[in-house]
């Protein structure tokens, strides 16, 4: 699966919890997506996991774009 694909799967789960009132913060969706990305992300999913400050959900996208 694609990153944009994968992306907007874990966005439009997020939405149908959210639909039962049950909030999920986009730094527990960065988590999320970055612990489900497989083995030919590791080198980005490293460099993400050893910042100091974890990125948003938005920023790893950002970041993984190249944007």
């Amino acid at each position: 699966m694609a990153i944009g694909d994968y992306a907007l799967t874990i966005k439009i789960i997020c939405e149908l919890i959210a639909s039962i009132d049950i909030t999920v913060d986009d730094q527990n969706r960065a988590e999320v997506c970055l612990n489900g990305l497989g083995p030919q992300y590791k080198s980005f999913k490293m460099s993400i996991l050893t910042r100091e400050n974890a990125p948003t959900m938005s920023q790893c996208l950002s970041l993984k774009n190249g944007t």
